[in-house]
């Protein structure tokens, strides 16, 4: 199991054992994140890695834009957030140097002159290989190791689906294993993932259509010892349900 000092110290300070890993992957204009901030606030033991995608990356330019530069420092400015930079690694179809040139961009964020924190702290690994082949596991090692050498120290891989490949659980930090709608939701979404690995996995359901239903949701992630979660009405991370995400971030804080 991978840990970092800065997951190491994150589960020291705040409380809650569940955490929320957010995808935030709407384009910050004025308010539209809002919802987030106030959920922050609101839930001050509550860990919230909020994943940061400009455009399906870094974007292709030194620094974001000043939109996102404003919004990357409002989420910086509280103590219970980790922002993550998102990059997709197409099922290890894209070239490491290109892997690798994204991650470097992030962490050359973390050195911005312009007077805003816009550090980013880790990074989410999407489109990730579940299979044990040692083809995957190599290049997402690779990937992994080159995010922490430039301390963006926390790795999250997404494969979407379950896996029982410890080499992956090695290299990263934590694993999204079921990223479902909530058409697929059951008691087995969480009961399936191994007991050994699920205080290393994440649960992210999408099209979440009855918000009444969070808080049993909520509970069983959590009696599972499921290590991050979140929950949203949209169908691919573009919108952001104020309500839902306050129940959400509410319930586990309650119940973590």
């Amino acid at each position: 199991m991978k840990t970092s000092f800065l997951s190491t110290l994150s589960l020291a300070a705040l409380g809650a054992a569940t955490q929320v890993l957010l995808p935030l992957y709407v384009y910050p204009l004025t308010g539209v994140w809002d919802p987030v901030y106030n959920a922050i606030e609101e839930n001050p033991d509550m860990l919230f890695r909020v994943i940061v995608n400009v455009d399906s990356g870094p974007g292709g330019d030194e620094y974001p834009a000043s939109d996102y530069i404003d919004a990357i420092a409002q989420l910086n400015s509280y103590d219970n957030v980790v922002t993550l930079g998102y990059v997709h690694t197409l099922y290890t179809e894209a070239p490491l140097s290109t892997l690798e040139a994204n991650v470097s961009t992030y962490a050359g964020w973390n050195d911005y002159s312009g007077g805003s924190n816009i550090t980013i702290h880790g990074i989410f690994f999407d489109e990730a290989p579940y299979e044990d082949d040692s083809s995957y596991t190599e290049y997402m090692t690779s990937a992994a190791n080159y995010a922490t050498s430039l301390a963006l120290d926390y790795v999250v891989f997404n494969p979407g689906t379950i896996t029982t490949v410890a080499a992956y659980y090695d290299a990263a930090n934590l694993i999204l294993n079921k990223e479902i709608s909530f058409d697929d939701w059951s008691t087995s979404t969480v009961s399936d993932i191994p007991e050994e690995y699920r205080g290393q996995s994440a649960v992210m359901i999408h099209d979440f259509t009855d918000i009444s239903d969070i808080s049993s949701v909520v509970s069983t992630v959590v009696d599972y010892g499921i290590a991050a979660f979140y929950a949203t009405e949209d169908c691919c991370y573009n919108a952001i349900d104020s309500t839902l995400l306050d129940d959400l971030a509410s319930e586990l804080t309650e119940l973590s």
